[in-house]
């Protein structure tokens, strides 16, 4: 488990999470204090959000990068839960925007040896705009 995921975790314990209760959506039966990481995600919505960023990023030279990550972070989020919460990505486009001009003509400038450090510090960015939704309860859940 990484440190982030692990800190997330830590977070939900301390937070009095892991108390069980049912919620029933449809079809679906959902636990919404169950433990541990259950992700809901289907291939169709991915394909969707996927090739949507894919386009945003090509068709812009990649400058519009930190849009399409945006999207797919919030997919990610959206279909994510831990301990039976969901999680929300809060980043915005513009909120990397500067951040990715920056780290992007470093790059050109340094021949792409910058690339390196940009890796991981996209990781620490998302990191740091993912927490759990306070908008969503079990009760609530649906696809």
């Amino acid at each position: 488990m990484t440190a982030e995921i692990q800190s997330v975790a830590e977070a939900a314990t301390s937070a009095g999470y892991g108390e069980h209760e049912t919620a029933t959506a449809g079809p679906l039966t959902h636990t919404a204090r169950q433990s541990g990481f259950t992700f809901d995600g289907g291939a169709a919505t991915y394909f969707g959000t996927a090739l949507l960023a894919l386009l945003v990023t090509v068709f812009t030279l990649g400058i519009c990068y930190p849009f399409a990550l945006v999207l797919r972070e919030r997919w990610r989020c959206k279909h994510t839960y831990i301990d039976g919460h969901r999680l929300r990505f809060n980043g915005t486009g513009i909120g990397l925007f500067g951040l990715w001009l920056l780290w992007f003509l470093l790059i050109i400038v340094t021949l792409g040896i910058y690339g390196f450090w940009v890796g991981p510090r996209i990781e620490k960015w998302k990191v740091e705009h993912t927490e759990f939704d306070p908008t969503w309860s079990g009760a609530q859940f649906s696809h």
